[in-house]
């Protein structure tokens, strides 16, 4: 260490330290280098934290996004599953309308529907005080009866349904169809993924034209039947899965 004195009063001394030959202006740049280089370092770990954050957040909300075009397997594969989950729907109810068009008439109605288990109930309603009809069925067989009163038995639906308007709507099938299930051995085809596209049961076929969720399952929400000499059309605008 030197002492230099500055100035010629001897009461006021200015030491400046010299060590090893190194200047003060060279002190003050290698404090102001430091000085920077810990900013800088800060600065790295900031980014480091927000990037880290930041992909974290795209991970997370990426994992929380719509799931409903991820494919978990083939078609066949898709369908095996959903066809199992169907089959075990047996108690629903739906609200829509249904449009029959034959060579000699055509027409439609509101359409309500509840199935329970082997029990179901189905009730017809025509526009403009046309009338209506409730079709009940159960293991014993079927009744229906009319707005006016009118009450049939029968072993089966469609032929009460056909007695009454002249209707040809295949019930013993539709209970299925109705929910995109085709009946055992008969002839489908899946679309891409891995729901019913269409069925094909002469002289019946079934096209599925649009399905819609609900709940963990996609039901159809519009269908049409062409048979013979006949085309129905059915147009379902309310699903609900009841608890058993």
């Amino acid at each position: 260490m030197r002492t230099v004195v500055c100035g010629n009063n001897s009461d006021v001394i200015v030491r400046v330290s010299l060590i090893l030959g190194v200047s003060k202006p060279f002190i003050k740049r290698k404090r102001h280098i430091d000085t920077m280089r810990r900013y800088f370092s800060s600065a790295s770990v900031v980014r480091g934290v927000l990037t880290g954050g930041l992909l974290s957040v795209i991970v997370l909300l990426a994992a929380c996004g719509p799931v409903t075009n991820v494919r978990t397997g083939t078609t066949e594969e898709i369908w095996e599953a959903r066809r199992q989950r169907l089959q075990q729907l047996e108690h629903w109810e739906l609200k829509g309308r249904i449009g029959f068009v034959s060579e000699h008439e055509s027409g439609s109605a509101s359409l309500y529907w509840k199935q329970d288990g082997d029990v179901y109930q189905l009730k017809i309603v025509a526009p403009l005080g046309m009338g209506s009809l409730v079709v009940s069925g159960n293991e014993n067989g079927v009744t229906l009866q009319s707005s006016e009163g009118e009450l049939l038995y029968a072993d089966d639906a469609q032929t009460l349904i056909w007695q009454r308007t002249g209707w040809i709507i295949p019930m013993g099938s539709l209970c299925y169809w109705i929910l995109g299930l085709p009946v055992n051995g008969e002839q489908f085809q899946l679309d891409q993924d891995g729901r019913v596209e269409h069925i094909q049961n002469p002289p019946w076929r079934v096209d599925y034209q649009r399905y819609q969720r609900v709940g963990e399952h996609e039901l159809p929400r519009r269908l049409q039947l062409n048979g013979p000499g006949v085309k129905i059309k059915l147009l379902i605008r309310d699903w609900r899965i009841l608890q058993e």
